[in-house]
């Protein structure tokens, strides 16, 4: 079996049946042969199910299956030929991949689960950030659809390697978090000189410099991306679109961002999906479950 289909028809060929789903994901998780998730034991399992790929481990009677523990772990078999086919779509196409064009082109009877299978797909492409930027970054905060981004991009001499990008709360100062989390400690931190505070030089390991002509890599990214939300006619929650970016730019030399994908969708695992909630909206709702749990204690104890 090849290791990723070379157009959309080819997809469609290989992948038309759950039975070729599932020996794909099998072969993408275990390469090397079954072992067991729970003890790594590597010797042949306990085939309970071989249509379905479920296996129960002979040493820890761990049961498992090819899609156990991963972004089709709460998939009905029968839908994962669509499943295949939206995750083409939104990985190989340039353009922004909407919901409602999903639909259709799959032949999906709601909307909300063509909705709900993007944000997933994208969420999936959040989690690709496994290696942290490393060497010359730079740092910056711009806006792009009248929101406030957080944008690092690593650069060699005029040349973009890889970029990280988030939504930022503009009344917080989460720049320190944003680079802990996206930048390698000991890379070099470029600036404007009034972005990353300077607490990051002698707490993390990075060593900040200022330089204001190197950000014109940074309104080159945000003229691309406003670019491509205007002619898309993008609506919906931005960060979902900035991971779906992101894992384009920095898989643009890949022979294959849908391979690349499938290996990240196996690592992780499919969330019941709820609303979105923007990243500095989360707090203000923790504070007011936490208001509301207190006040209900009070008035347990004033009984």
């Amino acid at each position: 079996m090849k290791e990723y289909p070379m157009n959309l028809q080819e997809l469609k060929k290989e992948f038309a049946t759950k039975k070729q789903c599932l020996d794909y994901i099998y072969k993408l998780r275990w390469p090397d042969g079954f072992y067991c998730p729970h003890c790594k034991y590597s010797e042949p399992p306990i085939t309970v199910d071989k249509a379905k790929h479920k296996y129960k481990c002979r040493i820890c009677w761990h049961q498992t299956s090819a899609t156990a523990n991963t972004l089709f772990r709460d998939t009905q078999y029968k839908l994962l030929p669509l499943w295949f086919q939206a995750i083409w779509y939104v990985t190989s196409e340039e353009k922004v991949i909407r919901a409602l064009w999903l639909q259709k082109e799959l032949g999906l009877g709601s909307y909300h689960t063509a909705l709900n299978w993007v944000h997933i797909i994208r969420n999936v492409m959040g989690n690709s950030k496994n290696d942290k930027l490393k060497g010359e970054i730079i740092i910056d905060k711009c806006t792009i659809v009248n929101q406030s981004v957080l944008v690092a991009i690593e650069v060699s001499g005029a040349e973009i390697k890889r970029i990280c990008l988030t939504r930022s709360n503009p009344s917080a100062n989460n720049f320190a978090h944003f680079v802990r989390k996206c930048v390698a400690s000991g890379s070099i931190i470029i600036t404007d000189g009034n972005t990353v505070p300077d607490e990051l030089s002698y707490k993390a390991g990075y060593i900040l410099k200022t330089a204001h002509d190197k950000q014109k890599q940074v309104i080159e990214i945000v003229a691309s991306i406003s670019d491509i939300l205007r002619h898309s006619r993008f609506r919906g929650s931005l960060q979902s679109y900035l991971h779906e970016y992101c894992f384009k730019f920095n898989k643009r030399n890949s022979e294959s961002k849908f391979y690349e994908f499938m290996k990240i969708a196996i690592q992780v695992r499919s969330k019941v999906t709820q609303p979105y909630v923007e990243p500095h909206m989360r707090e203000l709702h923790e504070q007011a479950y936490d208001y509301y749990m207190d006040k209900k204690l009070r008035k347990k104890i004033l009984k």
